[in-house]
């Protein structure tokens, strides 16, 4: 069946009939309406098979409509945050697993006695009246004729419960009867056994024994307890409906406990038993508590806990009339002669309406009252169950009155003072004293008050106080309710609050009733089917164990569609495939519709104009359904629908690119070469990502690409090195010209036109092997753990490749392990096993497994929880353009305070290492410290909060930035820059800024270019690059034309499209970023030869000037570098810094303590007690200044008017 089964092996180069790969590649190209002729094979449901599969890129493009990848648009999803940090751990399979379920119950074993054994009153006030008992008067009743009563009125309201149960009637059973009930376990071997004893007409039951009948005298003897739980066995229910009933509980814990105890190491304990038994899996419930007699009323029904039970409606409002209105409506024959009235006849529609609202009224208190552990195993892991629990609530609340307080296992509380119960003793006195004909819907009151009450709490910002009372009704809200669609739109707006709540909701959904809502036919408002998508998705993120409630009568196949509905809104649409994309391995109706070929064909339409997040969702849904029970390869080739999966690494969105690459690797096969190397290439830029999402997704799939072609991997050499270069030149190794690397990963027909050379050259497979080779190099050293691990792990499974060739030929004793085997072994061991599976040293190479094939399980976790914290909005979740930022704090007049005074604002101390860089943050006193062992220190203002983050290596350029919150960009050593959000544990961020890692010291510099920017350079190559924070991806790359270390980066102060490198040979370099990328510096000048450049600051006072610092001391200054000038030469610097507004420099010298300076140079202020060779820096809008000095004591002044 066309789905049900994992793909098989796809030989390409045989569908398309070819022997010529390169002749296939420049000529061969069919369209996809001619069909095999000679096919005998019915392939109505698939594409007819094509012969496209080795042509070129640009010739398979035809078929899809390519994206204008330059201009999409990013989404607006949140950040991911540290949850989604670790992507090993996540990248494994999510295989909800239904928790332990209870046993159902399959037997109900009724224990009551005859009529004659019911006692005779002794009281005038009860004589002549009815003896109310199942609902009929048994004063005369005959004993064939009660009988059947018996078992007439139990199976049909224990069917209405659950349909499918077995029934065991004893009536006076005698104690023979009682002991062959262990012949009853051995028919019901694993389902739960209902022990329900009535006990009117029986003597009062004590601890240890119930009654039963002597078969000799037929008189009534006692019943251990224990023997009856012994040959019951558990799984098993009691109910004990009788006075005194809570002295039952004792002796069953007892048993249960001894039975536990002494059968714990047997694991058949009984001979009709194939399983274990658990002593500790029963219910019980119990009318009464220990001395408590159930009340005598001529009114009452004598199986109270009973029809409590089973007509829990009648119960309630027999009780409540008696309670209210005894002396009005109250007739000697009440309650029989009201069976029929419309509030007490079970086929009415208000009867039917308190049911449902009695129903809703027990679940919130449950759920409002009981521990989430033990609400779940009560009331959501069996229906029987849930119901017998929520009906005995009532029982709670109705016995109140008379001192009764009934009692349970497991232990409830008393639940009967719950404020809901108010509500619905006010509901049942409405129905009861409405004269109003038919009765007005008291009933369902509940719902508005409860939905108003929610609507109220979150209008005011106040979702703390919704309970799960709240929540459960509205949850509960009758499907035909004209209110019902609020209730989907409050709940949804609720579970986009918060974390916290969407764990809650969790905790109360009816799961069922919102999925059959959602994918019914029903024509919702475009706003309420939204909140009904998102409320699925929400539930199905915070608990996955909701995919085995969808019932399979369900009918989904419908619901698919709805991803391809134009009417609906974009990010609805987006919503719709991610429910899709979470219930596909799980439903059968809609995996079967997903693997369709016309729903493909739909899905190739739809991602021509999809924006960011239903493009992303889309590729998703592609690869869970390879991730389920596979799909047909060649109905994706036949539109070529994997090079237009491919495509998509090329977008602006790095989820987009990581869900395209999580998807390829499904479709590289043995013998395909031609479009295994067209997927590379297009994909092969993807390893330089900002994103480590995206080179997560992309090393495993360089490790399905390389364990295909490991036999062309020996003897091979990676092309290129891992040296100080632009990107733009080692492609250049690569592909034979040098292009626009900008365009290389973003330009489909530029990416194209590359592949498509390099295919046509004969070697063009060893080429992609050796590229590949050389990316194994570069992610090894990835600042990413998840990435590195399995970079490492590819990496020793090539030198494993190699090394296994070199034996082969060169040793002669293979039982003697060689050094390299040692060291490789050494190697592997040294790798965290938990993050991928290690090779294994296999006897030949074709027997070595292949890495995880992708990352698709990692990308569906962290995707499903973005799209649920974006939140509830039907607002497009894409990007729009930046607005600036105007900064909160004004610009202080220093220049034209007359004289100043340092003010000593904090004095604080770390032992993280020596300070190496301090950076303020523009809005706030925020503060963030850099150090030499690779940790920074975030101050908040006011020093009321620390962060600290080791990034592992030497800290050499640090920044805060204010995008969307407070950022701190780091750059480190060995070449890694970082975008971090103090509050959070791990980087928001991570890549490798420049490579190689290991090349002696060698800072990266870095500087924030608004908006949302980041320019960083490193090495001796005179690259500067403009990585694109939002993107997550290089957006620009120049040639500042040095042969030296890059020390010092600055932005203009006042024209963000300027900026300005300081190198260690004193060389200074003006690069304007609106240049093209091959385009050399525009201004150049080495006024301190060989005097290493500290730092470089924008300055904006008019005009606005750059100011810069050497080594040696030299402080210069100027607008261009025509005009430069030094206004200082002095003892050596440690470190330099500029005032961005007023006229203030800080000197930090080696040697000697800080000074402060005008403009020209003129000390203001010498600071005595500052440490020699501190970190300084100026806040950006404020007179204060900062000073770390080696020991890591930080001290921050400020200057204030000297008065």
């Amino acid at each position: 069946m066309l789905g049900m089964k994992k793909s098989a092996h796809l030989d390409l180069h045989a569908l398309a009939g070819s022997n010529d790969s390169e002749e296939d590649y420049s000529d061969s190209f069919f369209d996809t309406n001619d069909s095999s002729e000679n096919s005998d094979t019915d392939n109505s449901n698939d594409f007819p098979e094509s012969k496209n599969f080795s042509a070129s890129l640009e010739k398979q493009a035809i078929q899809f409509s390519v994206r204008d990848f330059p201009n999409t648009k990013n989404s607006k999803f949140p950040p991911l945050d540290d949850s989604d940090f670790d992507l090993s751990s996540l990248n494994t399979p999510l295989l909800p697993q239904n928790e332990r379920q209870l046993q159902p119950v399959d037997c109900v074993f009724l224990m009551v006695a005859s009529p004659n054994h019911f006692p005779q009153t002794d009281s005038d006030y009860l004589r002549g009246k009815p003896l109310i008992y199942m609902w009929k008067d048994l004063t005369n009743v005959l004993a064939s004729a009660f009988s059947q009563c018996i078992q007439t009125y139990f199976r049909e309201y224990y069917t209405l419960i659950r349909p499918r149960l077995r029934f065991y009637f004893q009536i006076d059973p005698t104690t023979e009867k009682l002991n062959n009930v262990n012949t009853i376990r051995r028919d019901i071997q694993g389902g739960r056994i209902l022990f329900h004893y009535i006990g009117f007409g029986f003597p009062k039951i004590d601890e240890s024994y119930i009654y039963s009948v002597d078969q000799k005298n037929g008189g009534l003897v006692n019943y251990p307890i224990r023997a009856l739980f012994e040959n019951l066995k558990a799984p098993a229910w009691f109910i004990f409906d009788c006075s005194n009933a809570a002295a039952a509980l004792s002796t069953l814990e007892k048993t249960a406990a001894f039975k536990s105890t002494s059968e714990q190491s047997h694991i058949n304990s009984d001979p009709y038993m194939n399983r274990a038994i658990d002593w500790k899996d029963w219910f019980c419930l119990c009318a009464t508590d220990v001395n408590e007699e159930l009340p005598i009323d001529p009114h009452l029904p004598r199986d109270f806990l009973t029809s409590c039970l089973l007509t829990p409606v009648t119960m309630a409002i027999v009780c409540h009339t008696i309670q209210y209105y005894r002396t009005t409506i109250v007739s000697d024959s009440f309650p029989l002669d009201q069976l029929k009235s419309p509030l007490i006849a079970e086929d009415s529609p208000i009867h039917s309406a308190l049911q449902q609202t009695l129903s809703a009224i027990t679940d919130a208190i449950a759920a409002d009252s009981l521990s989430p552990e033990i609400y779940r195993l009560l009331f959501r892991k069996d229906r029987v169950t849930m119901v017998i629990f929520q009906r005995f609530l009532l029982a709670q609340y109705l016995l109140r009155p008379f001192q009764v307080h009934p009692k349970s296992m497991p232990a409830l509380p008393d639940l009967s003072i719950h404020p809901l119960w108010q509500h619905w003793r006010t509901i049942v006195d409405m129905t009861v004293s409405s004269v109003l004909t038919p009765h007005p819907s008291f009933a369902t009151d509940l719902f508005v008050r409860a939905k108003d009450s929610v609507r109220g709490f979150l209008e005011r910002k106040e979702e703390n106080l919704i309970s799960p009372a709240h929540l459960m009704l509205l949850f509960h809200v009758p499907e035909n309710a004209p209110y019902r669609n609020d209730a989907f739109v409050l709940l949804a707006s609720y579970a986009a609050t918060s974390t916290a709540a969407r764990n809650l909701l969790t905790r109360t959904a009816l799961f069922n009733s919102v999925f059959a809502a959602l994918v019914s036919n029903e024509n919702f408002d475009p706003k309420v089917f939204h909140a009904l998508c998102y409320l699925t998705i929400s539930l199905l993120q915070s608990s996955p164990r909701f995919v085995n409630d969808i019932r399979r009568e369900f009918d989904v196949s419908s619901f698919p569609q709805r991803l391809f509905d134009e009417n609906l809104p974009m990010y609805t649409r987006t919503l719709v495939a991610a429910i899709i994309a979470a219930v596909l391995p799980h439903s059968e109706g809609i995996r079967s519709v997903a693997v369709s070929p016309s729903f493909l064909v739909s899905m190739q339409k739809l991602l021509a104009t999809s924006d960011a997040p239903l493009s992303l969702w889309s590729l998703i849904i592609q690869r869970r359904m390879f991730d389920s029970f596979g799909s047909e390869l060649k109905n994706f080739f036949a539109i070529s629908m994997h090079i237009q999966v491919a495509s998509f690494a090329l977008h602006s969105s790095p989820e987009v690119r990581a869900a395209s690459l999580a998807t390829i690797p499904c479709f590289l096969q043995q013998n395909s070469d031609t479009s295994n190397a067209q997927l590379f290439g297009l994909t092969m830029f993807c390893a330089f990502d900002a994103s480590f999402l995206v080179r997560f997704n992309f090393v495993l799939f360089l490790s399905r690409f390389l364990t295909i072609y490991q036999d062309k991997i020996a003897g091979k050499s990676p092309i290129g090195t891992l040296s100080h270069q632009c990107f733009r030149s080692l492609a250049a190794l690569w592909i034979g010209d040098e292009k626009p690397f900008e365009g290389l990963i973003s330009d489909f027909s530029l990416i194209s036109s590359v592949v498509d050379a390099i295919c046509r050259a004969p070697d063009f497979l060893s080429k992609f092997v050796q590229i590949g080779l050389l990316l194994v190099d570069q992610l090894a050293d990835d600042p990413h753990p998840s990435v590195k691990a399995a970079a490492q792990e590819l990496r020793n499974f090539v030198q494993m490749q190699s090394g296994f060739k070199q034996r082969i030929q060169i040793t002669t004793n293979l039982s003697a392990p060689s050094r390299i085997d040692h060291e490789l072994n050494q190697q592997a061991s040294s790798f965290p096993t938990h993050n991928v599976p290690l090779f294994d040293d296999f006897e030949s190479s074709e027997e070595r497994p292949a890495l995880c094939e992708s990352g698709g399980d990692a990308m569906y976790k962290v995707c499903v929880r973005q799209v649920v914290a974006a939140g509830c909005s039907l607002d497009s979740c894409t990007e729009c353009d930046d607005k600036p930022v105007i900064s909160a704090l004004p610009v202080p007049p220093v220049s034209q305070m007359p004289s100043t005074k340092l003010v000593l604002k904090s004095k604080t101390k770390f032992e993280l290492g020596k300070p190496t860089v301090c950076a303020y943050h523009d809005s706030s006193l925020s503060l963030a410290v850099g150090t030499i062992t690779g940790n920074v220190v975030y101050q908040s203002e006011n020093l009321q909060n620390t962060f600290t983050h080791s990034f592992g290596e030497r800290v050499t350029s640090l920044c805060v930035a204010d995008w969307d919150t407070e950022l701190v960009l780091v750059g480190t050593e060995d070449g890694c820059a970082y975008v971090w959000e103090p509050q959070r544990n791990t980087p928001r961020l991570c890549f490798r800024a420049d490579s190689p890692a290991r090349c002696g010291p060698m800072p990266l510099v870095i500087a924030p270019q608004f908006p949302n920017k980041l320019l960083a350079a490193r090495g001796n190559c005179g690259t500067v690059r403009m990585w694109d924070i939002r993107t997550q991806r290089i957006a620009g790359e120049w040639d500042a034309g040095a042969n030296q270390a890059v020390t010092a980066l600055a932005v203009h102060p006042s024209d963000p499209n300027v900026c300005v490198a300081g190198f260690l040979n004193g060389l200074l370099v003006t690069i304007d970023v609106r240049c093209s990328m091959s385009s050399g510096p525009t201004n150049v000048d080495a006024p301190r030869a060989n005097e290493k450049i500290l730092r470089i600051v924008g300055n904006t006072m008019k005009p606005h000037s750059f100011w810069a610092g050497t080594s040696k001391g030299s402080c210069m200054r100027w607008e261009t570098l025509n005009n430069l000038q030094i206004v200082k030469e002095g003892q050596p610097l440690a470190d330099f810094d500029v005032h961005k507004t007023s006229p203030l420099a800080a000197l930090s010298l080696q040697n000697a303590p800080p000074v402060i300076t005008d403009f020209e140079m003129k000390v203001i202020h010498t600071l005595k007690y500052v440490e020699h060779g501190s970190a300084c820096a100026f806040h950006p809008a404020l007179p204060v200044v900062v000073f770390a000095g080696p020991s890591g004591e930080v001290v921050q002044y400020e200057l204030t008017t000297n008065k």
